[in-house]
């Protein structure tokens, strides 16, 4: 007969090389039809990384010859295994980016567990590559003066000014360009020297000056008034001096970089600027779970979850004894009263009256935790001797004396 084989866990864990070639581990546990681990047992596999969507474009795809652990874990590099493709060449900046994962038990290229999962963070020295350094280049060399505005022409005498008091200036008397004659009839000498002189024809502000690393001088740096800076320090033609020519602005420093990443939707926020100490930070992966499911990572039965989906409760998968209520402490965390997968924990504790509750609703509902028929203890006390407990022959509750002996089931928060 044919097995099936399923993929129950990803593990996926990242490390960053500052030099060729870059590489991620990857690692995985595979378990049989029946939940068993396929443990000391060569699989083959194939990675895939996609760009956009689960669906999406293949960027780079290997394959690898790997053998399981005792515990049915296998660990990989990705990037060393055999391909045709380049994991250099990735441009981790333009994602997101999708794992796709398949599997062959029997170690050859049939691959029937086949998993996709997003990668919801990237390693930071990865990233870095496509995005840019983010170290600031040195600020760039202060642009040259402008050229003083020539003096406007001299203002002509208004014609026939009357002197004397209130005498009004003659008419359309001009001063230079737009230069505003003597106020009520004065006859200046050669007239006031007319505002907006104009600068020196092209006056360019600095030579090219680049700030850094393709640092842009200051996009729209203003040279004196109304002076442009176009790309690259150009100083715009004819930027207007102001009287006697205003010095051109200083060259702004060049952009830093990608100083601050932050990737919208995974928790990942890296900023700050100068030497980077740790090119490999990076973030903490949290997966959400769904209430009323076996989960083998989580040790056994999900029967309370919150609102995100990402912290609640487990119910074991066997009881841990029966004994009275003093005792049951000493069996709740003995790896020989659990399953392989309740075995991995140490945080195992009594249900409360609520969760025991939620235990008997589970009971009701197909059983799935494979929970007796009889009377189970809970963690609250009804008064220094008494504790409370569940009936699942009835569905009541009651307390009773912590001397009786009653099954003992465990659960853990997570």
């Amino acid at each position: 007969m044919k097995k099936i084989y399923t993929l129950l866990l990803f593990l996926l864990c990242f490390s960053g090389y500052a030099q060729s070639p870059e590489k991620m581990t990857y690692q995985a546990v595979v378990r049989d039809a029946n939940n068993t681990l396929l443990n000391n047992q060569t699989v083959g596999v194939k990675i895939s990384i996609l760009r956009s969507n689960i669906t999406g474009i293949s960027v780079y795809s290997e394959t690898q010859i790997i053998t399981s652990n005792l515990n049915g874990l296998v660990s990989m590099e990705i990037g060393s295994g055999t391909t045709s493709d380049n994991f250099s060449t990735i441009d981790w900046s333009i994602g997101p980016y999708f794992i796709k994962t398949e599997i062959d038990p029997t170690g050859g290229e049939s691959y029937s567990i086949i998993g996709t999962s997003q990668l919801l963070s990237v390693p930071f020295a990865l990233y870095a590559k496509s995005s840019g350094s983010s170290i600031p280049g040195p600020p760039g060399q202060n642009g040259v003066d402008g050229v003083d505005g020539a003096d406007g022409t001299n203002g002509v005498d208004g014609t026939n000014g009357v002197d004397g008091t209130n005498g009004a200036d003659g008419t359309n008397g001009v001063d230079g360009t737009n230069g505003v004659d003597g106020i009520n009839g004065v006859d200046g000498t050669n007239g006031v020297d007319g505002a907006n002189g104009v600068d020196g024809t092209n006056g360019v502000d600095g030579t090219n000056g680049v700030d850094g690393i393709n640092g842009v001088d200051g996009t729209n740096g203003v040279d004196g008034a109304d002076g442009v800076d176009g790309t690259n320090g150009v100083d715009g033609a004819d930027g207007v001096d102001g009287a006697d020519g205003v010095d051109g602005a200083i060259g702004q420093p060049g952009s830093d970089g990608q100083g601050g990443v932050s990737l919208a939707g995974t928790g990942i926020s890296i900023s700050g600027t100068g030497s980077i100490t740790d090119p490999y930070e990076i973030s903490t992966l949290f997966p959400t779970y769904e209430l009323n499911t076996f989960y083998a990572a989580l040790g056994g039965y999900v029967i309370d979850i919150n609102s995100d989906g990402k912290h609640g409760v487990v119910l074991a998968m066997k009881d841990q004894g029966y004994d009275n209520w003093y005792n049951a402490n000493n069996l709740l965390n003995n790896p020989d009263n659990h399953d392989t997968d309740g075995a991995q924990f140490r945080d195992w504790r009594l249900p409360s009256k609520r969760e025991l509750n939620l235990m008997y609703l589970s009971y009701l509902n197909g059983n799935p935790a494979n929970l007796a028929g009889a009377t189970y203890w809970s963690s609250s006390e009804f008064k220094y001797d008494y504790a409370w407990l569940h009936y699942f022959f009835s569905g009541q509750q009651d307390d009773v004396n912590k001397v009786n002996a009653y099954n003992i089931r465990a659960v853990r928060s997570f």
